[in-house]
């Protein structure tokens, strides 16, 4: 009898998020920021698999537009960026 494979069973989605800073900073960068978004599955295994990739989003507003954005706003701007689309995402089958 062989061993069967082990089961990776998924334990969370993960969403994470980087602030994008240009290599030359502009005249009006306090007033601008830009955020890309990444969506994982994360198994029990510890293994994380992407699902979503390359999402983002800017905005601009206010000099020192950073003072006028918090944690709150960044999480909930994220889970709106990597949620669902039109089309339904499925997990991928090859973990």
């Amino acid at each position: 009898m062989h061993d069967a494979a082990p089961v990776h069973e998924a334990k969370r989605l993960l969403t994470s998020i980087e602030i994008d800073e240009p290599a030359s900073t502009p005249r009006d960068a306090d007033r601008e920021m830009s955020v890309t978004a990444l969506l994982e599955l994360e198994l029990t295994s510890g293994r994380r698999v992407t699902l979503l990739d390359g999402r983002g989003w800017s905005s601009s507003g206010p000099s020192n537009i950073w003072a006028y954005t918090s944690l709150k706003d960044l999480a909930d701007t994220a889970r709106t960026v990597v949620g669902p689309d039109e089309q339904h995402w499925q997990v991928p089958r090859a973990w």
